[in-house]
């Protein structure tokens, strides 16, 4: 398994919070880059229309694939085009080769907290 060069054609950021909660314990800190500038193939699929917490958010499902790195995880946040997308669930490693992950994550839904 390898990741061909020419499929990852765009360039993405992927953000944490920073550390720190609020009064209430919720993450407090700012987004902050963690990797930035990285080639990634970009897989959009049709909108979709999702509950959360009661209310009706608009979605575009997105998964992202990049080379992968150690330091991944689902509470990041991935900026493309200058929108932000959510990441939803674990991401994943493509075919358990150790190569690339997918991350599939959603705009729309909040702000990734």
């Amino acid at each position: 398994m390898y990741v061909n060069a020419g499929d990852l054609d765009q360039y993405v950021t992927l953000q944490q919070r920073a550390a720190g909660n609020n009064a209430h314990g919720q993450a407090a800190g700012a987004w902050v880059n963690v990797f930035t500038n990285i080639r990634a193939r970009v897989d959009t699929r049709p909108g979709a229309d999702r509950f959360a917490a009661g209310l009706e958010h608009a979605s575009s499902p997105v998964t992202f694939r990049i080379r992968k790195r150690e330091g991944v995880h689902e509470r990041m946040r991935v900026l493309w085009r200058g929108v932000v997308y959510e990441v939803v669930g674990q991401p994943v490693d493509v075919k358990g080769a150790g190569v690339a992950i997918d991350i599939t994550a959603v705009a729309g839904l909040g702000d990734g907290a």
